[in-house]
């Protein structure tokens, strides 16, 4: 009962607030027809609920909040969301060789925001409450502020130098960098921010099949089978071409089993 006293007094209750804020900013909403693609530290894992936690039309995803230096990935997946519906296998192959220099390239210019983001999360939920318990909220404040804005500033000089490899408007920029110095705990989180924006142009499930063996790819293709099957079952008697392309796209997947 001490302990929880303690976590509800003022003094604690900014960094409970923060720990609030950055877990509710974990929440992801991606559409029905996409996926998760996130960074391990030797592959990719792709996620794809069967049964999605659905709210408002999106399904919803809890991201790793302990794993702030990674980045996640939104992709589409499906035969009739795709930019490369219809080619030919070279030019498929082409698509997904892209794809992956796109993930490289945000692997390699995200270093730093890594950084950052593992900066912020630990001067949040590690100094800020230790100074908090031996030295009082007045100076943990004071601790961690400066850090703060020294982390939304090369945050800043990071996006500007980097806009183009990292894919960010000049809005979308000052965007991110104005809701990150409002609210700490976005800057925490800052590098799953900017890559669930990084648009990959390639089907994903395809996608993890062509990264193999360094993704999960026979979880997600049994995954979107199931799903479609699924989905199959609730909309029979719909419009004949979409279930024929429904139909054409199960079996594609079944044939890479």
């Amino acid at each position: 009962m001490a302990l929880w006293d303690q976590l509800v007094a003022f003094e604690y209750s900014i960094w409970v607030l923060c720990g609030a804020l950055y877990l509710l900013d974990h929440v992801q909403a991606v559409g029905p027809r996409q996926l998760l693609c996130e960074e391990r530290a030797r592959g990719w894992r792709f996620r794809l609920h069967v049964y999605p936690f659905t709210m408002m039309g999106k399904d919803r995803y809890l991201l790793d909040p302990l794993r702030p230096w990674s980045g996640v990935f939104i992709m589409f997946w499906g035969e009739d969301r795709v930019k490369d519906k219809g080619l030919d296998s070279r030019a498929e192959r082409r698509v997904l060789r892209e794809a992956y220099r796109d993930l490289l390239r945000f692997q390699r210019y995200a270093t730093v925001l890594r950084a950052i983001s593992t900066m912020s999360a630990l001067s949040l939920f590690a100094i800020g409450p230790l100074l908090t318990a031996t030295h009082g909220l007045t100076l943990a404040v004071l601790a961690v502020v400066p850090i703060h804005v020294v982390l939304v500033g090369t945050a800043a000089v990071i996006f500007w130098r980097f806009r183009e490899s990292l894919k960010l408007s000049v809005a979308k920029m000052v965007g991110v960098l104005a809701e990150a110095f409002i609210c700490p705990p976005y800057m925490a989180s800052l590098l799953k921010r900017l890559a669930v924006h990084y648009a990959i142009e390639a089907e994903g499930v395809a996608l993890a099949r062509a990264l193999m063996p360094r993704s999960n790819f026979e979880e997600v293709r049994a995954g979107a089978v199931d799903r479609l099957d699924l989905e199959a079952g609730r909309v029979s008697g719909s419009d004949q071409d979409e279930e024929d392309a429904g139909r054409d796209y199960r079996e594609r997947l079944r044939s890479w089993a």
